[in-house]
């Protein structure tokens, strides 16, 4: 393993790795974003405190994150987490959120579905916070693929709730630290 700090990355790696890896990117997104996770407080249950959708989204997320070589953990459907772990002993944090807004009417393109059209990926999630969250993940997925060695640990927490309360918050730091640093890559 090499420490990140001591690698020489060219653009040309980066650019060649997006190539690579776009068409699974886009499957992933295919799958998350396919799923209607918005509050259904109806048919909340035990795991899934936010009803079916926001569980199978969390479900499709951590297998991601399995899959690309993440410590995965499910936080009872609150939220769930991924860890890459580092040698430092602190944590950098990435939280979003696998859950959306009900969708509504207006849509002139499939809401659930990936639709790509002038360079845009137009669906559920695709800007808040779905594919945003995948960008994270791929842009982790760069070091790992490379054997980097973290000097801090990276925690990809995946709340269930943004969108309708953030009660995954509350329930998350009752059981885990805060990370010594967090970032969003919502939306924008």
């Amino acid at each position: 393993m090499a420490d990140v700090a001591s690698m020489n990355v060219t653009k040309e790696e980066i650019d060649s790795f997006i190539e690579e890896q776009w068409p699974t990117f886009l499957e992933d997104a295919a799958r998350l974003i396919k799923i209607d996770s918005s509050l259904d407080g109806e048919h909340a249950a035990p795991g899934a405190p936010f009803g079916p959708g926001p569980r199978a989204a969390l479900d499709e997320a951590l297998a991601i994150a399995k899959r690309m070589g993440l410590e995965v953990h499910d936080g009872d459907g609150y939220a769930g987490y991924a860890d890459l772990p580092g040698n430092s002993g602190q944590q950098l944090g990435v939280i979003g959120h696998v859950d959306v807004v009900p969708a509504g009417e207006g849509w002139s393109f499939p809401r659930f579905e990936v639709t790509r059209k002038d360079g845009f990926l137009i669906g559920r999630g695709t800007s808040d916070d779905k594919a945003p969250v995948l960008s994270a993940l791929y842009g982790l997925k760069f070091w790992i693929d490379r054997g980097a060695d973290l000097r801090h640990t990276v925690r990809f927490i995946f709340g269930c709730n943004e969108e309708s309360g953030m009660d995954e918050l509350p329930y998350y730091l009752a059981h885990h630290e805060a990370p010594d640093f967090l970032f969003t890559p919502d939306a924008e």
